[in-house]
């Protein structure tokens, strides 16, 4: 990953850069966001797009290096019934 790529991107689109959920990694930011058509990874130079049959790794993971991923703009909240969902809940 470029160091400078994220910020020429965030530069060029800030409506996107303060709501795509981002996290901080030793290489560099990761923006996260869905696509209605079917993305394949590939290498940009200055970054890579991770598609179908990519894999991302997420806070509060730990690199190998030592390095912690967090978030420095947050996933959103779900909608109320997913934790309904999720959760393991008392049927009684």
């Amino acid at each position: 990953d470029d160091p400078t790529a994220y910020c020429e991107w965030s530069t060029k689109h800030p409506q996107f850069a303060k709501v795509l959920p981002t996290v901080q990694s030793s290489r560099g930011p990761h923006v996260y966001f869905t696509s209605e058509a079917t993305l394949t990874t590939a290498d940009h130079g200055d970054g890579e797009l991770r598609g179908l049959g990519g894999y991302a790794i997420l806070p509060p993971s730990v690199h190998h290096t030592g390095h912690p991923y967090r978030w420095t703009v947050p996933l959103p909240a779900g909608p109320n019934w997913s934790t309904t969902i999720i959760l393991p809940h008392d049927d009684n």
